[in-house]
């Protein structure tokens, strides 16, 4: 099998210490990743360890490989000394750049699912609701804009800078919230199931897509105002398939074709969807690369381009979550499709060969490459799995996950960001 070569840069976060309730913790890296306009990679660093430590806003500066910690979600949400709150611990939702140059995202809670019973006691007030939360490269200021609804953590996240508007759904109740950047405001304008759905896309026509714990496929029109229901479906669905989503989708380069993988599971209990349930169990079913063709008829057209893990040949049970997806310059997705207790693997939607070709456009001939298991460098361990990811200005790829070996077995920072130049894949 070939292997990738990948770099790792950890984020010199704070070491947890048990015995106090800030700085430190226990950080992951979650879907929290993306690119400002001036090519500054930001990750979203989430606290795991229950300690009021507000997740982090971090920034990599490719040309310097400087790494600098802009923002502590505690401080900017005015949560720092509120011990009776579920603290803004996770960044859950894509960080995303407006055409201004500012760069936006959303807020989310490790306790509201997580926390052991004698901590969440402690939390009387609740969770308040995720932020939405602006940074300014510019002055260097990250800015609190308010929750978007009550109670609500903030999960996909789409932002279009045409319009300047910002779209998410949330944990637990599965709202689709809108937030007009220019006019501060934030509204609910549907539901989008039972499911909270992690993954947004905004096409260039200005139309918001997502789905429900059925894989249907829903496309919210804010000129209209109308949230619809469409007759597309993730690939996956039938036998014992009750739960179907997608958590990780990209946007081509054509502006309308949505590509992603579906994830299937057979849950039981199914209901309720939006919570952490006591004793429930999942098993994972087939799922799909897929291209979701947004202008092919009125509701769209589905097609599976290949078995998620990359071939046929490959365990369903062995596989994790696959939770990260990008675009290379030339238009190809790229996803990391994590085995259990192995090293990675790194596939490739191809589209119409333009990895050699050039061009990147969607024409329905897209193939499923497995280009092989992502290894870093020297005696830097293997890719376990990624959570987040987004490509550089200068085509580098970059993914956030666990580093996993002997040599750091016990390294208490394991989540890095994990950097791959342009081409190395092929």
């Amino acid at each position: 099998m070939k292997r990738i070569p990948v770099s790792y840069r950890t984020a010199d976060l704070p070491e947890g210490d048990p015995n106090r309730s800030v700085p430190g913790g226990d950080w992951w890296l979650f879907s929290g990743m993306g690119t400002g306009l001036d090519g500054t990679i930001y990750s979203g660093f989430c606290d795991h360890r229950f300690q009021y430590t507000g997740a982090l806003l971090v920034a990599y500066y490719p040309a310097t490989g400087a790494v600098r910690h802009l923002a502590d979600m505690q401080e900017v949400c005015g949560q720092r000394h509120r011990y009776d709150l579920m603290a803004q611990t996770k960044i859950h939702t894509r960080i995303a750049a407006d055409s201004d140059g500012c760069i936006y995202l959303g807020t989310h809670s490790c306790e509201r699912d997580y926390a052991p019973p004698e901590f969440r006691e402690k939390l009387t007030g609740g969770y308040p609701g995720g932020h939405w939360i602006r940074y300014d490269p510019s002055t260097d200021i990250c800015e609190d804009l308010g929750i978007a609804t009550a109670g609500e953590s903030l999960m996909g996240f789409a932002l279009d800078p045409r319009n300047h508007r910002m779209y998410a759904t949330t944990h637990t109740k599965s709202l689709l919230v809108e937030y007009d950047i220019r006019a501060r405001r934030s509204e609910v304008v549907g539901s989008v199931g039972k499911f909270p759905t992690r993954v947004m896309e905004c096409t260039a026509d200005g139309m918001v897509y997502t789905f429900d714990e059925d894989g249907r496929v829903l496309r919210f029109d804010p000129n209209r105002r109308q949230l619809r229901t469409l007759d597309a479906q993730l690939p996956g669905a039938g036998g014992d398939v009750n739960l179907l989503s997608s958590f990780c989708t990209v946007l081509g380069l054509d502006g309308q074709t949505i590509y992603g993988v579906s994830t299937a599971f057979h849950t039981e209990p199914r209901e309720p969807m939006g919570q952490v349930v006591e004793g429930r169990k999942s098993e994972f079913r087939p799922g799909y690369a897929f291209a979701y063709d947004t202008k092919d008829g009125s509701d769209g057209r589905m097609r599976k381009i290949g078995p998620a893990g990359g071939g046929e040949d490959v365990n369903v049970a062995d596989l994790h979550l696959h939770h990260s997806m990008t675009i290379t310059r030339n238009g190809d997705p790229l996803y990391v499709s994590a085995r259990r207790e192995k090293p990675a693997h790194l596939v490739m939607i191809d589209v119409c060969g333009c990895a050699s070709k050039g061009g990147g456009i969607a024409t329905g001939n897209e193939t499923l490459v497995d280009l092989g298991e992502m290894w870093g460098e020297g005696d830097e361990g293997y890719v376990e799995t990624a959570l987040a990811a987004t490509t550089g200005l200068d085509g580098t790829v970059y993914f956030g996950g666990p580093r996993k070996s002997e040599k750091y077995a016990r390294d208490h920072v394991r989540w890095a960001i994990i950097i791959m130049p342009e081409g190395c894949w092929l």
